[in-house]
């Protein structure tokens, strides 16, 4: 039985206690899971993992999970997640036997099928989480599933599709409710405008106070959950995935509703005031999108959002106006009309393409606004020289510039110039020391200093590389970064979000790896196919290849020395027809291991020392394992190393399991010791072979092993 099954079963076996007492003190714990990796075959994720720490966030400042209270858990395995459940309900019941009244709020943004969540090369079903849910001695126990297929998870229990929540049924107080993002033959989408998956990207803007419908600044479970389906299905209506329509399996009773988030808590608060009216959007100081939703006229509506300045755009339907807020600790800010003014020119609006701006085929600038078009209104140019600051809408063609080059919405053509500058999306080329991309961009950009805001696809060279979104192309600098890379990077350091292709460098880090990272360091805090270097270290790896390798999972790491999380470790002493005693660990992951090794030979004549390395190939059975150990000794006599002695060894084992992590070894073996420049060792004790070709003397011999093993927890 797996560490993970084992900790399940343990979570089941327990029956919750009795419910806490009317009126008694709330504690609410919150298990926040994230997982980009689906295993193979599966494209990455991209924002799984940040929306878990979104939600986790946002309940822990508005919604009752304090910090000792909260797990998050980013590309987790069944046995990590298993033993975040049993931490969670080992708290609980804790809780629950001082009297309080325990809440339970579990999130899974990820991959999953039809029948479990997939974690990475893992699987939890939907009735192993169901039981393990249900099991947690909680008065309230609430299930959010952020995955494809999620709604098989709550058709197992009856749960369907509807437009509507329960607004007409009795609210709920005890009992356990099971939403999900996507019904049980629906994909669940994330956008990169957004920046998150739809469903959890609404989910949080309502529980920001978007969804407050009573406006008695409390977000309930029944108004998330509506303002979270008509959002996400409103916007996937169009996409090319086609709709996607939110789900639930919920069994509450009592009276009242359960409250998720209170915008009273401290935080700041920012009032979208009765005048407003048209869809808002608002984005934080590095231009990430926070809330997004319609607001109607005469009704205020208030946002607990974090303190700091924040954009945010109104769309009336006649134009695009802006303002600018500034939320501190504990303030609420009141948004009237009268404090939006026109957007800045070049902003992404409604309408596209250059509609509205006057187009002049030569713009000539020597400092901006002093230039060809004279009253510097925005306009688009097919050719634009500047002599010091030049700044236009849009560029069609060329630019050509001994200072500033800047475009205040989008350019399509080529950048030549000291710095290079576009607000908006970019199709050609940027050659300057320093070129900026504000939005995406595709084509060529080099520099000192390279930036896009979006995705990339192209090449992209310099001292300092950049890209905020997806980058397919390649990056070739002394220090590269990407949220995303599918091509090439090749740098001094290099840093990249999930990455499909590889990285190269003399350091390299990414949130996730499907490819190849070859460098001296390495650092994936995701998955990574395959890394290459000195020093190695990854949250789930396949292949990691290096002196020194850290996982939480590794399927086959080949190093000196590996300490993988939920790995293969063992440590023993056995005895060998060489070595009367020989102590060792076995270090590894899924399928290979390294052994290290140290054992003695005395004798009347000198004691003999040996220090062992090797690698091995760990196969499973039910109740054995064949481990397959290709094994290097260095031999010390009389405490001095001897660099002319070699002990060879292959070691075919069987590991017969005892019970609790002992295991019995049993090895036939095949020995060859190599001595040079005339020394020779005659350590066997069966019948050998003997072969000297000058100064070197190689001895051929079977022999045995026997020991005991003991299998470290977690293994």
């Amino acid at each position: 039985m797996t560490p993970a099954a084992a900790l399940l079963l343990a979570a089941l076996a327990a029956s919750p206690a009795a419910s806490a007492a009317p009126g008694a003190p709330i504690r609410r714990f919150g298990l926040f899971v994230g997982s980009n990796d689906g295993g193979a075959g599966r494209v990455a994720l991209r924002y799984a993992v940040s929306d878990a720490e979104g939600l986790a966030a946002v309940l822990g400042r508005m919604g009752g999970v304090a910090g000792e209270d909260a797990a998050l858990l980013t590309g987790p395995t069944r046995a990590h997640l298993a033993e975040g459940l049993a931490r969670i309900r080992e708290r609980a019941a804790r809780a629950r036997a001082a009297g309080s009244r325990t809440e339970f709020v579990f999130y899974y943004s990820g991959h999953a099928d039809e029948s479990g969540l997939l974690l990475g090369r893992e699987k939890l079903t939907y009735g192993e989480l169901r039981d393990a849910v249900d099991a947690l001695p909680a008065d309230v126990r609430v299930a959010i599933i952020d995955s494809c297929h999620a709604g098989s998870l709550v058709r197992q229990k009856g749960g369907k599709r509807v437009a509507p929540f329960l607004v007409d049924a009795s609210s709920a107080v005890k009992g356990y409710a099971f939403l999900t993002s996507s019904s049980a033959d629906e994909v669940a989408q994330e956008s990169d405008r957004i920046r998150s998956s739809y469903f959890t990207f609404a989910l949080l803007t309502g529980l920001r106070g978007a969804a407050d419908a009573s406006g008695d600044g409390k977000v309930t479970l029944t108004e998330a959950y509506q303002f979270a389906f008509q959002e996400t299905l409103a916007k996937t209506e169009q996409s090319a995935a086609g709709p996607q329509h939110p789900a639930y399996d919920i069994h509450l009773a009592g009276t009242g509703d359960l409250v998720m988030t209170d915008l009273r808590a401290q935080t700041a608060g920012l009032v979208l005031a009765e005048d407003l009216a048209g869809r808002l959007y608002v984005r934080d100081v590095d231009g990430r999108l926070v809330v997004e939703l319609r607001h109607p006229a005469g009704k205020p509506l208030e946002l607990g959002l974090e303190p700091g300045r924040y954009a945010v755009r109104l769309d009336t339907g006649a134009g695009m106006l802006e303002a600018q807020a500034v939320l501190a600790e504990g303030k609420r800010l009141v948004l009237s009309r009268g404090d939006f003014g026109a957007a800045p020119p070049g902003e992404p609006v409604a309408r596209r393409g250059g509609e509205g701006l006057r187009h002049v085929p030569v713009q000539f600038s020597v400092w901006h606004p002093v230039s060809l078009a004279g009253d510097g209104t925005p306009v688009s140019a097919g050719l634009s020289i500047n002599l010091f600051y030049g700044r236009i809408a849009e560029l069609r063609g060329l630019e050509l510039g001994a200072g500033v080059n800047w475009e205040t919405q989008r350019m399509a053509g080529v950048q030549l110039g000291l710095v290079n500058v576009v607000e908006g999306e970019v199709r050609g080329v940027q050659y300057g020391l320093a070129s900026w991309a504000g939005g995406d961009a595709t084509g060529y950009q080099a520099g000192l200093y390279g930036h896009v805001g979006g995705s990339f696809v192209g090449v992209q060279e310099g001292l300092v590389g950049i890209v905020r979104g997806e980058a397919l192309g390649a990056q070739l600098n002394l220090y590269s970064q990407a949220a995303s890379l599918r091509g090439v990077q090749a740098g001094l350091v290099n840093v990249a979000g999930p990455t499909l292709g590889g990285q190269g460098g003399l350091v390299n880090v990414a949130g996730s790896v499907t490819g190849v990272q070859a460098g001296l360091a390495n650092w994936s805090s995701g998955a990574a196919g395959m890394q290459l270097g000195l020093a190695n270290v990854a949250g789930s790896a396949w292949m990691p290849v290096g002196l020194v390798n850290v996982a939480d999972h590794a399927e086959a790491p080949i190093g000196l020395f590996n300490w993988v999380k939920d790995g293969y470790r063992t440590v023993g002493a056995w005895a060998s027809d060489v070595t009367p005693l020989q102590l060792g660990a076995k270090l590894g992951g899924t399928w290979t291991y390294a052994v290290l090794a140290v054992g003695s030979r005395p004798s009347s004549r000198t004691d003999r020392w040996f220090a062992t390395t090797g690698l091995g190939v760990h196969v499973p059975f039910e109740r054995w394992a064949l481990d397959v150990d290709l094994l290097s000794g260095q031999t010390l006599t009389d405490g001095a190393r001897d660099r002319r002695i070699w002990h060879l060894q292959l070691r075919p084992q069987a590991i017969i399991g005892l019970g609790r992590g002992l295991g019995l070894q049993l090895a036939p073996t095949w020995n060859m010791v190599v001595g040079q420049d005339g020394q020779d060792a005659d350590l066997a004790l069966l019948p050998q072979t003997v072969t000297r070709n000058g100064n070197t003397t190689r001895r051929h011999f079977p022999g045995f092993a026997v020991g005991l093993q003991w299998q470290l927890q977690g293994s």
